[in-house]
């Protein structure tokens, strides 16, 4: 299976994403997302502006069992219990 993607320009380095649809059910979500692919990370994350984009008051999610820390400290993180990350096959139907 191959899944396109592209690089973003605007990251320097150019960085690789793709293009996933992210369902919730019990948020009421299915959008489509432009998804930064990280294979170093260790978990998988929305931005701030992505959780405004698909219209998540985070404010009303549970809290992670840890934060996640990187160059620039550590940040307090949410889980959506259900979501879940769709890809697409470049063999695939539409």
């Amino acid at each position: 299976m191959k899944i396109p993607g592209y690089f973003n320009k605007r990251f320097q380095p150019p960085a690789p994403f793709i293009r996933i649809t992210v369902e919730s059910e019990s948020k009421r979500i299915k959008r489509p997302l432009h998804f930064h692919i990280d294979t170093g990370a260790s978990v998988t994350v929305l931005l701030d502006k992505d959780a405004s984009y698909l219209g998540i008051n985070v404010g009303e999610l549970k809290r992670a069992e840890r934060d996640i820390g990187g160059l620039g400290g550590f940040i307090k993180t949410y889980v959506i219990e259900d979501a879940a990350l769709f890809f697409r096959a470049e063999d695939e139907e539409v």
